[in-house]
């Protein structure tokens, strides 16, 4: 008996990876301190209480991570993939 749990625990070897961090590379890393204020200002975001948000996911975090502000001049069509 000894015998097969030792064939067990042998063939149960498993080969983890680490876990890539939440915000180890930013959406659009040059995303600014004043971006993200400019943002919480916007009519968009600026009743959303940030205080609702758990510490290790602020708002803020969110919107400097996983966010990016793109320009278009006036006239210019957007089309959006995916």
């Amino acid at each position: 008996m000894a015998d097969q749990d030792e064939q067990i625990l042998q063939s149960s070897d498993e080969t983890t990876m680490a876990r890539p961090q939440r915000w180890a590379q930013p959406f659009d890393p040059d995303m600014s301190d004043a971006d993200v204020e400019s943002l919480t200002k916007n009519a968009l975001f600026k009743d959303v209480d940030a205080t609702k948000f758990p510490k290790h996911i602020p708002f803020e975090g969110i919107l400097r991570n996983d966010t990016r502000i793109v320009k278009f001049s006036p006239g210019e069509i957007v089309v959006r993939e995916g």
